[in-house]
């Protein structure tokens, strides 16, 4: 029942399941799981070879119906695992991305897991093809690997790839997103807020200090003077 309710949550998003992919993509029962039979119960990353034609091909999926898809350190070492396995073959990777990034919950660990996966995929370039499949999200950690592919294809209307989401962006960026309330709208705005936040962290810290120039300068208008902002205050900002 549990399998029945993944496949049509899938389907409302107007999304394959990931055994539907694997199935489409392959041979007719020519796909095998790397992992031993761990690809029957279709973690938040599937990873496996068969036949495309005839010919082996490499893949793994993400699988958006267990933890978005998300990676952690397990994950990231699969993927490694796969990447590498076809390269000492001298088989295509296949990867098909539908996934929301690291695992916040695994935290630094879930950047090495993806640290793993970018390096697989750099010591892969020019070795073997690479091609990378959008069927969904592709965030964060994610969005990195289709730029490190020979080939990346979007499925159309549901297929999305980005580092870091408008919404995210707009909160903390200085300048205005179309469509994204609550970013700063004008060129005054941003200078108001640069100062200001200078300022706070000025009469907040002590330390190393480095030189910057007062506003007045910036725009052109008197000579202005130096004034300082501790070195700290550039790595917290």
């Amino acid at each position: 029942m549990k399998a029945m309710d993944s496949y049509e949550k899938q389907h409302k998003r107007g999304k394959l399941h990931i055994e539907e992919r694997i199935g489409l993509l392959f041979d007719k029962r020519s796909f095998r799981a790397l992992e031993g039979d761990r690809g029957k119960e279709c973690g938040s990353v599937v990873t496996g070879y068969g036949t495309v034609k005839g010919r082996r091909v490499y893949m793994y999926a993400h699988n958006a119906a267990v933890q978005g898809g998300t990676v952690g350190l397990q994950e990231g070492k699969q993927i490694r695992k796969l990447v590498e396995e076809a390269v000492r073959h001298g088989r295509p990777v296949v990867g098909i991305q539908d996934s929301g990034g690291a695992r916040i919950q695994e935290g630094v660990l879930a950047l090495a897991g993806y640290g793993e996966v970018l390096k697989a995929h750099a010591m892969a370039a020019g070795a073997v093809p690479q091609i990378m499949i959008i069927t969904g999200v592709c965030a964060g950690g994610a969005a990195y690997a289709p730029g490190l592919a020979d080939f990346t294809f979007m499925a159309e209307d549901i297929g999305y790839m980005f580092v870091t989401g408008p919404d995210v962006v707009g909160s903390h960026v200085l300048w205005k997103i179309p469509g994204v309330p609550g970013s700063i709208r004008s060129f005054p705005e941003r200078r108001m807020f640069a100062v200001k936040m200078k300022k706070n962290v000025l009469r907040k810290q002590k330390g190393s200090f480095l030189t910057w120039q007062t506003q007045q300068e910036a725009d052109g208008h008197g000579k202005g003077q130096e004034r300082h902002i501790p070195a700290m205050a550039f790595r917290d900002a």
